[in-house]
């Protein structure tokens, strides 16, 4: 039996007022990036990171992995827009619904966070130190047994991953712990064994 996933809408009066906003921004993005010409596009070269201005919501598939230190089993979310959503948590695969007013808003989430300008590997925080010639230099924190989580947003001929062990923007790690923690009420009662 599958349920239909809705808990990863606002739930406040104020937070649907943002997400209606946010509904309507994404709209007026795609429709104003049917409007434009060539001579537009070539305008802003960071730009093409970024998905295309008109897709189908139906295309999208956005996945969070979390592979855990110390040889825990990994924490797996991924959803598509056909409204299919499978999760793998402590070592049993589960599917789930979602609706496609829960997947918008988490497309939203990852355009309103910049997801789509941020590196494909977020490195460790750096230091820096005094050498002994009065020169500074700089070092990264080394992370020995690092939970490695990864967020993977992709369309047909488009995809963009962002991986991270540590310290990442907070409203990244908001938004992974909002994906792993909410499917696990959407999950259905009935779990498939994992494949490795």
């Amino acid at each position: 039996m599958h349920v239909v996933c809705g808990n990863l809408r606002p739930r406040t009066h104020a937070g649907r007022r943002h997400f209606v906003a946010a509904r309507l921004a994404l709209l007026l993005v795609v429709a104003a990036g049917a409007m434009t010409g060539p001579a537009v596009a070539g305008a802003a070269s960071s730009a093409a990171a970024w998905p295309p201005l008109a897709y189908r919501l139906d295309e999208v598939d956005i996945s969070v992995q979390r592979e855990p230190a110390h040889g825990l089993p990994p924490q797996r979310v991924s959803v598509s827009g056909s409204g299919e959503g499978m999760r793998q948590w402590q070592g049993r695969q589960e599917s789930f619904r979602i609706d496609h007013d829960s997947l918008l808003d988490m497309v939203n989430a990852l355009y309103r966070m910049r997801f789509f300008d941020l590196p494909a590997r977020l490195l460790p925080p750096r230091s820096v130190f005094v050498k002994d010639d009065g020169s500074v230099g700089t070092q990264a924190t080394r992370l020995h047994d690092a939970t490695t989580t990864s967020i993977c947003f992709t369309l047909s001929a488009y995809k963009k991953c962002v991986a991270y062990e540590a310290d990442p923007p907070p409203e990244l790690e908001a938004f992974v712990q909002r994906v792993l923690i909410n499917t696990g009420r959407c999950v259905s009662s009935s779990p498939t064994p994992s494949r490795k």
